[in-house]
């Protein structure tokens, strides 16, 4: 429990649509160094990427719940514009799929970091809130990686090939 608190008390604030002041390596090999093999592992079971419905109790499994399900809604938004019909969403608004992709991304990671930030409440120096810490470093990250200049050259080298290998 006292290597818990020490963690939790060493690590950097996160705040959304910031860069994030810790890379998820970094926070990895720290909590590695001062966790259980036991309590490193659990954490290693949750990721906002491979989300598995059964994983925690309580509060952690309603929000993988709710992860699970977004994922589901996110794969029935693209069915549904495939089949050119109305989708049937569980947690997501229709009016996302009004919205332009990116719009849409951060809309979802906006939902994301507010149901996790619910989470967080009453639960101070519990794994609970590593997990949440950790899920809430990969929503701020992501933000961060949504890079303008970057993304234009990635789209070029995507449209144009040939032309990016002759230069």
């Amino acid at each position: 429990m006292s290597n818990l608190v020490y963690l939790m008390c060493s690590l950097p604030s996160l705040t959304y649509g910031e860069a994030p002041p810790i890379t998820m390596d970094e926070f990895l090999n720290e909590a590695q160094s001062q966790l259980s093999k036991k309590s490193f592992l659990k954490l290693g079971q949750f990721s906002l990427q491979e989300v598995n419905a059964g994983s925690g109790k309580g509060k952690l499994k309603r929000f993988t719940k709710l992860i699970e399900d977004l994922h589901n809604d996110l794969s029935e938004l693209r069915t549904a514009k495939w089949q050119q019909r109305e989708p049937e969403l569980i947690n997501l608004s229709k009016s996302l799929m009004e919205l332009d992709p990116l719009e849409r991304e951060m809309a979802i990671i906006q939902w994301e970091w507010d149901e996790l930030t619910d989470m967080e409440v009453g639960a101070n120096f519990t794994m609970t809130e590593l997990i949440v810490y950790k899920l809430k470093l990969e929503l701020v990250s992501r933000v961060y990686s949504f890079d303008k200049t970057h993304g234009a050259k990635v789209l070029d080298s995507v449209v144009n090939p040939i032309q990016n290998s002759e230069v």
